[in-house]
């Protein structure tokens, strides 16, 4: 059985799971506590080592010494465009940008016409439409709107934020009005 099991773990390229050793080795579900016991006996001589992966259930075993697992490609992440009232940054998925990392539009665009798969990018970011402020302003708060949906306290946060423009457009009607008609209140907010 030991033979067995350490055949498997020379033929693979990276640590197996202790279900993919049972069905390798022939034992299957019958005899999975004796091929554990096995992989047990084997670690305390020193010749596997078992891996535990805090978000995994499952145990991986390789030979000692052997290959780890592929590193986890750094994902690119992209700033969500913010209205220019709002200081806090963050990704299109809904991240601090703190420890990430976090690329502009033109690296983000050449890294897309690579063809797929693209692991080394957020999804959410990568599928995003590209939107800036001075563009679109209706865009930036519909998506802000929409990504605050789901969130009760930036759902709050944003109502404190339209209701604060509205209580400075009725303080200031004149001032208001004027921008609106000169078309410029969107240079205005923009900076």
């Amino acid at each position: 059985m030991t033979d067995q099991i350490l055949a498997v773990l020379r033929e693979a390229a990276e640590p197996v799971p202790t279900g993919e050793i049972e069905d390798r080795t022939g034992c299957g579900i019958r005899y999975g506590q004796l091929c554990y016991r096995m992989l047990r006996r084997l670690e305390r001589l020193g010749q596997v080592e078992k891996i535990e992966l805090r978000d995994m259930k499952s145990r991986y075993w390789r030979l000692a010494g052997g290959p780890a697992f592929a590193p986890e490609p750094v994902r690119a992440h992209i700033l969500r465009a913010k209205p220019p009232w709002r200081a806090a940054e963050v990704t299109v998925c809904g991240q601090g940008p703190g420890a990430l990392r976090v690329v502009p539009w033109d690296e983000m665009d050449a890294m897309l016409r690579r063809p797929p798969p693209w692991p080394d990018l957020c999804p959410a970011c990568a599928t995003t439409r590209r939107v800036a402020w001075s563009d679109d302003p209706v865009a930036v708060v519909v998506a802000a709107a929409q990504s605050h949906a789901l969130h009760s306290a930036s759902r709050t946060a944003l109502r404190a934020e339209l209701l604060a423009l509205a209580c400075l457009a009725a303080e200031y009607p004149e001032r208001f009005r004027d921008l609106l008609e000169a078309e410029q209140v969107l240079q205005v907010l923009g900076g």
